[in-house]
């Protein structure tokens, strides 16, 4: 079981490319999906703060944000989001 403070600082990377889906947090990878049905154009291509729907918006504190062309392999996303 991985559990998360929100009130904590936090480690998050979310990792996609077809067939290969998986969301990782303070080191650990909490969630993966292999499906191959790949999302639709430009769905992630615009960084919000918020729940998705223009509801529900963040309020906390972000120290850094970073994109990479290329998935990244499990140990670099241990290692990346390792707190």
């Amino acid at each position: 079981s991985h559990a998360t403070v929100v009130k904590d600082m936090n480690k998050i990377a979310y990792k996609w490319k077809n067939g290969d889906f998986a969301l990782w947090i303070n080191g650990v990878e909490v969630a993966v999906d292999s499906n191959t049905t790949m999302m639709t154009a430009n769905t992630l291509s615009v960084l919000k703060f918020e729940a998705g729907g223009s509801g529900s918006p963040f309020f906390g504190k972000t120290s850094q944000v970073q994109v990479f062309n290329t998935a990244l392999s499990d140990f670099e996303l241990t290692q990346l989001t390792t707190i």
